[in-house]
């Protein structure tokens, strides 16, 4: 396995795949965000985005070399962007409920997200100091780990309290709903965000901390895929009956991405 080093990063394939769907999460997101103005569409490219940045912060995590003090930052900063994620996709729900922006959630979600990155990026009390634990050689990729801060639980216990709630909201919010398109479009948002939602926490989340297993920590972010996958349909069913943007836009980006990603693959065989 050949990887590209740069600075105190050692890029091998995993995190070239990592970037790759990052890379595509970004366009489809600025796609949803620029071809609709409706606001389940909006509300959506918006934690589509903050997915990207997850992602990124990942990439650059399974490529940190062994000796790089930046591997314990990076892993850090991942906890402080999952926790980002799902604020955001709570607030998504709650825009949704509401059919409009609420501000004061919108401050009440950011000071929540202030404390716990003052808490897991300068102190131990969530998670402890990050090392390293070997190599994914197949893949190019290193693992870090951290161990359990005595707060840890509080982290964990809100971080599975917002998700549920969020998708609660989804879908109460579309058994309730009367208009028959909008109901579907509360659905597939539902079903988007479980399939996007419980790869990265089982692999990124539940085996580190709780089983000590960092070997698939990477796969979560490469689950995109099946995000990608499930987003990419359900956005082409929409654009089929209302017509909000000019699909062949997505298709030409996935052609692009699609040789960006062989040749990727090319490079390190």
């Amino acid at each position: 396995m050949e990887h590209f080093i740069l600075l105190n990063f050692s890029f091998g394939l995993g995190a070239v795949i990592i970037g790759v769907v990052a890379f595509i999460m970004l366009n489809l997101g600025l796609v949803i965000f620029l071809g609709s103005k409706d606001l389940i569409s909006r509300t959506f490219a918006l934690m589509t985005f903050a997915v990207v940045l997850w992602s990124v912060n990942h990439a650059f995590l399974v490529s940190a070399v062994s000796t790089s003090y930046l591997g314990d930052i990076l892993n850090r900063f991942s906890y402080v962007l999952g926790l980002c994620n799902i604020l955001v996709l709570s607030y998504v729900c709650v825009v949704q409920s509401l059919k409009k922006r609420n501000t004061f959630v919108a401050i009440m979600y950011f000071c929540i997200l202030f404390g716990f990155t003052v808490l897991l990026m300068f102190t131990d009390h969530i998670r402890t100091d990050s090392s390293w634990v070997g190599t994914v050689s197949w893949a190019g990729v290193q693992m870090w780990a951290s161990g359990n801060g005595p707060w840890y639980l509080s982290y964990y216990i809100f971080y599975a309290a917002v998700i549920v709630y969020g998708l609660y909201l989804l879908r109460t919010n579309a058994r309730q709903e009367q208009d028959a398109l909008r109901k579907k479009q509360l659905l597939d948002m539902f079903w988007i965000v479980v399939i996007g939602v419980i790869p990265p926490t089982v692999t990124s989340i539940i085996l580190p901390t709780f089983f000590h297993i960092s070997s698939f920590d990477w796969i979560g972010a490469v689950t995109g895929v099946f995000w990608l996958a499930t987003t990419s349909y359900f956005l082409m069913r929409k654009n089929q009956t209302e017509q909000v943007f000019p699909v062949r836009i997505v298709y030409a980006e996935l052609l692009v991405i699609a040789m960006i990603f062989l040749f990727g693959i090319g490079m390190f065989y």
